[in-house]
């Protein structure tokens, strides 16, 4: 089901009923060990975004309509997830 969501929202990104945007630093300072729990400040911030962005959003209701892109930042930005539909896979 998750494949046909995600291709319906990019043949029809009409019927996407909210979409967020996410933007993750990946300079250097991501690599420090300084944050309880993770190997790294990166992992930090995508665990951060797994346990209490994404599932909170499933939490409250979200459906596959709602949508996730997320991009890294480094010296440039890279399309990571572009229109993923927000649910458990994602």
């Amino acid at each position: 089901q998750h494949r046909e969501i995600k291709q319906a929202l990019k043949d029809e990104p009409q019927l996407c009923s909210s979409i967020t945007i996410v933007i993750i630093d990946q300079s250097g300072s991501m690599r420090n060990s300084d944050v309880n729990g993770f190997l790294n400040r990166s992992q930090a911030a995508y665990g951060c975004l797994a346990l209490q962005y994404v599932a909170e959003q499933l939490y409250q209701g979200a459906s596959g309509m709602d949508a996730l892109t997320l991009i890294e930042m480094n010296d440039s930005g890279t399309v990571i997830l572009e229109r993923e539909p927000l649910d458990w896979i994602l």
